[in-house]
C-alpha cells in the first residue's frame, strides 16, 4: 500500500509540475519526476528531523525550502 500511495502521489506532483512548466518554462534541468521525488524527500525529511530535534517548525521551514527550490527551477534567480 505504501508503494501505491507514493506512486500515486508522485503522479499527481508530476502533473502539477508539468502544468507549471507550460506557463513558466523551466530554467533548471531537473526532470519533473526528480522534482516530485524531491518533494517527497523534503516532506519525509522534515518530519524525521522535526521528530529528532523536537522542533515542529522544521516541517514548515522545509516546505519553504521546497517552495524556493521550485521557484528557482521555474523562474530562475
Amino acid at each position: 500500500m505504501t508503494v501505491d500511495s507514493v506512486l500515486e502521489w508522485r503522479r499527481k506532483m508530476v502533473g502539477w509540475l508539468e502544468e507549471i512548466a507550460v506557463a513558466h518554462p523551466p530554467k533548471g534541468k531537473a526532470e519533473p519526476t526528480d522534482l516530485a521525488h524531491a518533494i517527497l524527500a523534503f516532506t519525509y525529511g522534515g518530519m524525521t528531523v522535526a521528530r529528532a530535534v523536537g522542533d515542529d517548525g522544521v516541517i514548515a521551514r522545509q516546505a519553504m525550502m521546497f517552495r524556493e527550490t521550485i521557484r528557482l527551477h521555474f523562474l530562475g534567480a
